[in-house]
C-alpha cells in the first residue's frame, strides 16, 4: 500500500541509497565507496537547500522522495550526515568540481530564461525497484497540489527521465548543451522546466 509522508532524519541513509542507484553514482564516481560518499554529500548538500520534503512509503519502505523549495520559507534543519571520514581522492574532488560546473550552468539557465519562480523542485528520485508503478506520478502531484497556482520549476538533464515532465504539465522553458557525464560521445543536454503562467500565454 502507497503513503506518503513528511521526511523523517531516519529516511536519509535509505534516500542516499536511491540516490546512488538512481543517477549510477559508483560509475560516475570511479568506485563504490565514492560512489555512496558523494550521494550521502549531495544529498545532504541539496536538502540543505530545501524548505521541504515528502517520502512515498511502500510496504514500509521508502521507495522514492521529492524535496521543494519555497522562496519565502526557512531551509531544513538537517543532521550531520558524515558518518564516513572525508574523502579527498581524486575521484571526490572531479565528481565535486563536475557538480559544481553543473550547478553553474543550472544558475545561468534559470537567469538567461528570465523567469522567476515562487518554488523550485530539488530533487525527486524513485527507487528502481519501485520504478513503473505510479509512486513517482503520485509523488510529483503531490507536489504540484502544494504550489497550488503558485509557479515553480526544476532542473532535469538528458540522463533522467526528463520527457516525464512533459506529460505532467511543464514546460521546457529554457536548455543548454553539456559535456555528458555517463556516455562522452553523446549528446547531453540540461533543461529548465516550470509551470509559469505566462509561459503558456
Amino acid at each position: 500500500m502507497l503513503q506518503f509522508r513528511a521526511m523523517q532524519d531516519s529516511d536519509l541513509d535509505t534516500m542516499a541509497q536511491i540516490v546512488e542507484r538512481v543517477w549510477n553514482m559508483d560509475a560516475l564516481c570511479g568506485g563504490k565507496k565514492a560512489g555512496r560518499f558523494m550521494s550521502r554529500e549531495y544529498l545532504w548538500k541539496t536538502l540543505g537547500h530545501s524548505t521541504g520534503a515528502q517520502v512515498a512509503v511502500w510496504d514500509g519502505e521508502v521507495a522514492g522522495f521529492l524535496a521543494y523549495r519555497e522562496t519565502t520559507s526557512p531551509y531544513l534543519l538537517l543532521p550531520n550526515m558524515a558518518s564516513e571520514e572525508e574523502q579527498q581522492g581524486m575521484e571526490i574532488l572531479s565528481m565535486r568540481r563536475r557538480m559544481e560546473e553543473y550547478d553553474g550552468l543550472c544558475t545561468a539557465l534559470l537567469e538567461k530564461s528570465g523567469y522567476t519562480f515562487d518554488g523550485e523542485i530539488t530533487l525527486f528520485a524513485v527507487a528502481p525497484k519501485w520504478q513503473g508503478r505510479g509512486i513517482g506520478s503520485a509523488l510529483f502531484e503531490r507536489a504540484r497540489a502544494y504550489f497550488n497556482s503558485r509557479s515553480f520549476f526544476l532542473y532535469t538533464d538528458t540522463g533522467c527521465n526528463y520527457r516525464f515532465y512533459d506529460t505532467h504539465g511543464l514546460r521546457c522553458l529554457a536548455q543548454q548543451a553539456h559535456e555528458n557525464p555517463y556516455k562522452k560521445d553523446r549528446p547531453f543536454w540540461v533543461f529548465l522546466y516550470g509551470v509559469y503562467e505566462t509561459a503558456f500565454s
